[in-house]
């Protein structure tokens, strides 16, 4: 009945409040984080009782100084119903592991089990405990059952307390919330890698057409896309000069220089027409113009062309 293991030392081992930013009230014998703002608490008796999503979570005794930072500073929210945070004896399995239930937890040093997931059987005498189907504990003596009965009793009370309702509701609207939350930051999250994957390919995936009457079988017309892309015109000279050469060895620093700007107008062609949903432009024309003034004149491309969604 009595062992070794201090309970009261093993739950604060356990349990600890994350105040610095991401805020998280953490179970470290589950590895599970959870967010302040979507925990509800009740103070009592330098008692805090912790809800997550309606059921109840724990209680943690601490000051009321750490209890009203929480409350005030880092949004914890409010309800009125206190849970007392229960020990109970201990009982040692066949194997010589202590348990204890806190709360409505089955408890070891390192390990936790809600009751709710416990199943027990009882086979040539001995009391065998299983969580999710796994055998972690055997009690054989009618006092160590006993034991285990009248406390496995208290836990599950606990386990089935309910908050007030007006705060049971606030959290379902929370929890709602957090799920909507959620979805949107994963759909932006994998747009997110879209887009950087279409970056990287140059927006590749939408297709380009010269054809004013598209090939493709049009679903809608989204409108008229263009991109422009200007520098100075060094080049122009250079060009002038190729002109006057020709028959002679071509000058790749000019052409270079109108391949990227081609390529450049119609990637951002590309992406004007993904912002919109398009799957194709069609009637894609290039219009080159010159803009001569003070110092060196400036060359303008301009693409434009009609963004389409299509029939895949």
């Amino acid at each position: 009945m009595f062992g070794k293991t201090n309970p009261k030392k093993v739950h604060p081992s356990r349990w600890y409040i994350k105040t610095f930013n991401p805020y998280t009230v953490t179970d470290s014998f589950n590895k599970i984080d959870y967010d302040i703002n979507s925990l509800f608490a009740a103070y009592e008796n330098k008692a805090l009782t912790l809800w997550h999503e309606g059921r109840y979570l724990t209680t943690l005794e601490i000051s009321k100084n750490e209890a009203n930072r929480l409350f005030e500073v880092h949004k914890l929210n409010r309800c009125k119903t206190s849970v007392p945070l229960n020990f109970s004896v201990i009982f040692t399995s066949r194997n010589g592991t202590e348990f204890f239930f806190i709360g409505k937890d089955l408890c070891t040093k390192e390990h936790a089990f809600s009751v709710e997931r416990l199943s027990f059987t009882e086979t040539q005498g001995s009391l065998n405990v299983s969580v999710d189907g796994k055998n972690i504990a055997v009690f054989e003596s009618d006092n160590e059952k006993e034991t285990f009965y009248r406390a496995q009793k208290d836990a599950m009370s606990i386990a089935e307390a309910k908050m007030d309702s007006q705060s049971l509701e606030d959290s379902k609207a929370i929890s709602a919330l957090r799920t909507a939350e959620r979805a949107k930051a994963e759909e932006a999250e994998k747009k997110s890698e879209q887009e950087a994957e279409f970056r990287r390919n140059g927006y590749n995936h939408i297709i380009l057409t010269t054809e004013s009457i598209s090939p493709f079988a049009v679903r809608k017309r989204l409108g008229i896309v263009t991109a422009e892309y200007v520098y100075r015109s060094t080049i122009l000279s250079s060009l002038v000069a190729e002109i006057s050469s020709i028959g002679e060895t071509r000058q790749s620093s000019t052409q270079n220089a109108l391949k990227e700007a081609r390529a450049m107008a119609l990637t951002e062609l590309r992406r004007e027409a993904h912002n919109l949903g398009a799957d194709a432009v069609v009637a894609v024309d290039l219009d080159y113009s010159e803009v001569a003034g003070a110092g060196s004149p400036m060359m303008f491309l301009v693409a434009s062309g009609t963004a389409i969604e299509i029939d895949k």
